[in-house]
């Protein structure tokens, strides 16, 4: 029986094979959002841009990390924009069509992507292919890594820390189901979640167990940590809070309906889609849920004193933040987005390859280092974790760059990184 639900959950992961071709199809000209809206709304469009696909292939996901921005092809291609300014960076194969791609992670240089086919590591500026890995386990979704170790779940239900410098497996450990989303680096300590619904802390060096929890359904979805707290939805019905530095639940909030996706953490709330019931706006030091709006499926934002969700028809729906009042709605026909609980940026796209970025009017230069800060806001458990998370928050920004147009540049600008023309070709011969 093991060994016939192991087969099962490989060929979920694999799913079936598609036909590639290299033709480009035209990129989708369609307005995505009208500018005149976006302005009465208060809101600056930062910068938009057409992506050139190739026929048959559409945009399947969208992820933003630190500086960049991916978006990952149902062929298997990552393109990477520059997050702040929308400017191409470069594109590789990562994947195949209808094989699964778990990542991106980010590393201090590196970005890290995951198949049942191994694990890939390339530089965050250019592309360029640094190590490729597919011996002695086989992920069951994204990894985690400080630079020097990768942690990655497998599909045999086990967590290995895999050293970088000489790709050999430090320890392993079993657990209950297989960890599916990204484990969560915070100092010396290691944080995840199996699909059984247990939660474990563990020391990153030597696997110490440090506590264990456990909710009571299975978990499909990414915990949330924010502050000294874990928030993870459940099958069951339910969110939990876990505290971070012993795993004592410090609340439960039950929902009307099974939870299969994962909850977003600000400094205000914790954002909560819920199945078909709307997303729902609950006090992360209560569980008492401030309110809920029933057309919207995630967050996008937070901007000033409201929120952006995103509606059921792809509509920007911009709510007060303590009450959920509807203080805007701008028509859009957006079918991807990222749930950005870092910073005041909103990116949403359509499978076809239309991309914009929309910020508040005079907003500063967008800069990555905003995500550092919010992991330092964390709370650390022990002395070694404070210094790092003082050392991040003192991290200065770099110097500002000359303005730029970027809305009105022609599409010949040079991209930050790596050979516009020969990014894609280079990568179909490797």
């Amino acid at each position: 029986m093991a060994i016939k639900a192991t087969f099962r959950i490989i060929g979920w992961i694999l799913g079936g094979a598609a036909l590639t071709t290299t033709a480009m199809a035209a990129p989708d000209a369609a307005p995505l959002i009208d500018r005149a809206q976006v302005d009465q709304a208060g809101l600056n469009l930062y910068w938009q841009r057409s992506l050139p696909l190739q026929e048959d292939e559409t945009l399947l996901r969208m992820n933003r990390l630190e500086e960049n921005l991916y978006l990952l092809t149902t062929q298997g291609r990552v393109i990477t924009l520059d997050a702040a300014t929308g400017v191409y960076r470069w594109a590789a194969v990562v994947g195949g069509p209808k094989i699964r791609v778990f990542g991106p992670t980010h590393g201090p240089d590196l970005v890290y992507f995951a198949t049942v086919q191994g694990t890939q590591a390339r530089d965050r500026v250019n592309g360029d292919l640094i190590m490729r890995w597919d011996k002695d386990y086989t992920p069951s979704g994204p990894s985690a890594t400080d630079g020097q170790m990768l942690y990655n779940g497998t599909i045999m239900s086990r967590l290995i820390a895999l050293r970088l410098k000489d790709m050999q497996i430090l320890w392993e450990v079993g657990v209950k189901g297989l960890v599916t989303s990204a484990p969560i680096l915070i100092g010396p300590n290691l944080y995840f979640v199996d699909q059984s619904g247990h939660i474990y802390a563990a020391n990153k060096e030597d696997k110490t167990r440090l506590w264990e929890a456990q909710t009571t359904g299975p978990v499909a979805a990414a915990p949330a940590v924010h502050g000294d707290r874990m928030f993870v939805a459940s099958m069951d019905q339910s969110l939990w809070c876990f505290e971070l530095a012993t795993g004592r639940t410090l609340w439960r909030r039950r929902m009307p309906t099974p939870l299969p996706d994962a909850p977003r953490a600000t400094d205000s709330s914790v954002y909560l889609p819920v199945l078909n019931r709307g997303v729902s706006s609950i006090d992360p030091r209560t569980g008492d849920v401030n309110w809920y709006r029933p057309e919207v499926v995630d967050l996008l934002a937070e901007l000033d004193g409201q929120v952006w969700l995103l509606g059921e028809r792809g509509n920007l729906i911009g709510c007060d933040k303590t009450d959920g009042r509807i203080r805007r709605e701008i028509p859009c026909q957006a079918d991807l987005h990222v749930a950005n609980d870092v910073d005041d940026a909103i990116w949403v796209a359509t499978t076809r390859g239309r991309v914009v970025c929309i910020r508040p009017k005079n907003a500063g230069f967008l800069r990555y280092q905003s995500a550092q800060r919010a992991r330092a806001r964390q709370t650390p458990v022990n002395s070694q974790s404070t210094a790092e998370s003082s050392e991040q928050a003192a991290t200065p920004d770099p110097a500002p760059r000359s303005p730029v147009d970027y809305l009105r540049s022609p599409e010949g600008v040079l991209p930050i990184g790596g050979n516009r023309a020969g990014a894609e070709s280079s990568e179909a011969g490797r």
